[in-house]
C-alpha cells in the first residue's frame, strides 16, 4: 500500500540533519511540510467558498472565463511589447512608460500635450559652445601631454623587434 506523498514522514536518526522547525525532542516530522501547507491553505479556502468567488457574482445567464487569457492580448500584451521594445530603459522611465500606456487605453484618455504647461513650451536660451581648442596647446605643454619626437612616439621603422 502506498503513502500519499503528503503523509512522508522523516523520522530523527543520529547524524541525520533536523530543520530549524524540529523541536530537539521531536522523533519525527513531516517531509514535506511546505506542500502540506500549501494544501491546507487551499483546502481551507474552498472549504469556505473563498475562492474564485468572482465565478458566482456573475450575472443570471453570463459566463465568466476561468482564465486571464483575454488580457495576454490587451493591456497585459501591450505592456509587454513595450518593455520588449524599450529593453534599455531605466526602471523608473519604463514605468513611467508603462503608465502612459496604460493612460492612453483609459476610456477618457486626454491628448498628451494638453498636459504640457506654457512653461514648458517657452524656448531656453541656447548655450554657447567653447572652442574646440581652447587651452588645450598650453594644457599639453604644461603637463607634458604634448607629442614630442625625444620620447619615442615619432614614425616608427623596422620589425619591432619581430622576426621575418
Amino acid at each position: 500500500m502506498a503513502i500519499h506523498l503528503l503523509k512522508h514522514r522523516t523520522r530523527a536518526h543520529a547524524g541525520t540533519p533536523r530543520p530549524s522547525y524540529v523541536r530537539p525532542g521531536q522523533t519525527w516530522w513531516y517531509t514535506h511540510l511546505r506542500t502540506r501547507r500549501a494544501w491546507r491553505l487551499l483546502a481551507g479556502l474552498i472549504r469556505d467558498d473563498q475562492l474564485f468567488t468572482w465565478l458566482g457574482l456573475a450575472k443570471e445567464g453570463v459566463t465568466v472565463a476561468r482564465t486571464t487569457n483575454p488580457l495576454e492580448g490587451g493591456s497585459n500584451g501591450a505592456i509587454k511589447e513595450f518593455l520588449r521594445l524599450c529593453k534599455g530603459l531605466p526602471a523608473d522611465h519604463a514605468g513611467r512608460g508603462i503608465d502612459w500606456l496604460l493612460y492612453l487605453q483609459t476610456e477618457a484618455a486626454r491628448d498628451p500635450w494638453d498636459f504640457v504647461t506654457s512653461a514648458a513650451r517657452t524656448k531656453k536660451p541656447r548655450r554657447t559652445a567653447a572652442e574646440a581648442d581652447a587651452g588645450r596647446r598650453e594644457t599639453k605643454s604644461l603637463y607634458g601631454t604634448s607629442f614630442s619626437v625625444k620620447d619615442g612616439s615619432g614614425i616608427q621603422k623596422g620589425w619591432d623587434g619581430r622576426s621575418r
